[in-house]
């Protein structure tokens, strides 16, 4: 019966969709010129993109799917910068970036970028320097050759 077989085909379909749940959500592996690119087409400054680049290797090793470990005070780090869910992102954090965590875990970085602005700017406000928010950038950029990370990008 061909009603039977089409009824069956969308039940399959239907389990299919529940099983999977949604849209599998896709990230992207930048490479560092990439990423330098991105950014500047965001309005970054260029002479922080070798910093901004040096920081996301160094956070995220250029992935934006990268949820870090557990931190010590039980959040976690999300996307390339390794945004931070106590503070920045929800549903832990009230204010900050007002963006879901999970939006930070995908190939669009925009929503990423607009919230490393806001840390940057809070961090540059109170410590004098945006990217003394980071640890990585503090460990394995601050003092160093950063240009060097976007040498050869065309930015």
């Amino acid at each position: 019966m061909p009603g039977r077989k089409a009824s069956t085909l969308w039940t399959g379909l239907c389990v299919l969709l529940i099983v999977t749940g949604p849209r599998a959500v896709a990230s992207k592996r930048f490479t560092r010129c990439e990423l330098a690119e991105s950014l500047a087409g965001l309005g970054f400054p260029r002479c922080q993109l070798g910093d901004w680049v040096c920081l996301a290797e160094n956070e995220s090793a250029l992935d934006s799917s990268v949820r870090g470990p557990v931190n010590w005070d039980g959040s976690y780090d999300y996307g390339i910068f390794q945004i931070n869910n106590r503070y920045w992102c929800y549903p832990n954090a009230s204010g900050g970036c007002r963006v879901p965590c999970q939006s930070l875990l995908n190939d669009d970085i925009a929503d990423d970028a607009q919230c490393v602005r806001m840390i940057f700017d809070e961090s540059q406000r109170l410590k004098g320097n945006g990217f003394l928010a980071w640890e990585a950038w503090k460990s394995k950029c601050q003092g160093r050759d950063t240009a060097s990370y976007v040498k050869g990008c065309g930015v």
